[in-house]
């Protein structure tokens, strides 16, 4: 699954200078979280990344705090299985046609597909 995607250069998503934005998923355990001290859910996240990103590795350059995750699947343990089902379930371009409306909208769209998750 390709978790890179290119930004159109009209800028129709609405992400600033960004050229491209990274959607994952990831296990979380819960806790507080070290850079804000808040209390976090422990499960399944997808993280939403903004910048350059090099093709075909995980190496970033991330401009600025605009980084963010949304927690997707409450769970107290992780599975690979389940971060690649996640993985597939995504529909990637409807959290995308989201970035226009702002990051409470991709967030929106992210809690409504983990509402039809099975």
């Amino acid at each position: 699954m390709e978790n890179i995607h290119k930004i159109p250069k009209d800028n129709s998503l609405n992400c600033g200078e960004y050229t491209q934005v990274k959607i994952n998923t990831t296990y979380q355990r819960g806790g507080h979280n070290w850079g804000t001290g808040d209390l976090e859910e422990g499960g399944f996240y997808v993280h939403i990344s903004f910048g350059a990103f090099a093709d075909g590795s995980s190496q970033t350059t991330l401009y600025g705090n605009d980084s963010f995750k949304a927690l997707f699947l409450p769970a107290k343990r992780n599975s690979k299985k389940k971060i690649e089902k996640i993985d597939d379930y995504l529909d990637r371009e409807k959290i995308l046609a989201k970035f226009k409306d702002g990051k409470q909208a991709v967030a929106n769209e992210i809690f409504r597909q983990a509402k039809d998750f099975k």
